[in-house]
């Protein structure tokens, strides 16, 4: 495979490519910004489940008064286990959304090298079209 320099090739100018990679990095910062979102959805959803459960717990109390000890101590090993059980849900999400991002700017960056001229244009395609978005505002 022969190798050519960017300033070898006549086609491209050093300072189109240092844009493109800027547009590159950006769109990168802005699927991790999505993949954030995603992960502020499963904190949303911990939240809300960490509410019913606070509920189901309040329930749980009333009737442990009245069962005694031994249940509320066999009330208290359910109110932990699911607790940890929810929390490792959400850790998984949050895993699983971190393992996808990486892996999509992992690819990108693969495209990139393995196409550069594609990378190129279709940067330049999505500049354009964000030119004219933000020229509509």
């Amino acid at each position: 495979m022969v190798h050519r320099s960017l300033k070898d090739s006549g086609d491209v100018d050093p300072s189109e490519v240092a844009d493109k990679v800027e547009k590159l990095k950006r769109s990168a910062a802005d699927t991790v910004r999505s993949g954030s979102d995603v992960a502020d959805l499963a904190y949303d959803e911990l939240k809300e489940q960490f509410e019913i459960l606070k509920a189901d717990f309040a329930e749980l109390s009333a009737s442990v008064v009245e069962a005694g000890r031994a249940s509320a101590k066999q009330a208290a090993r359910n109110a932990r286990r699911t607790g940890r059980e929810a929390v490792a849900k959400v850790e998984e999400g949050a895993e699983y959304v971190a393992d996808q991002t990486e892996l999509a700017l992992s690819e990108a960056e693969d495209f990139a090298r393995r196409r550069p001229g594609i990378a190129l244009g279709l940067a330049a395609g999505a500049g354009f079209l964000l030119a004219l978005t933000m020229q509509r505002r």
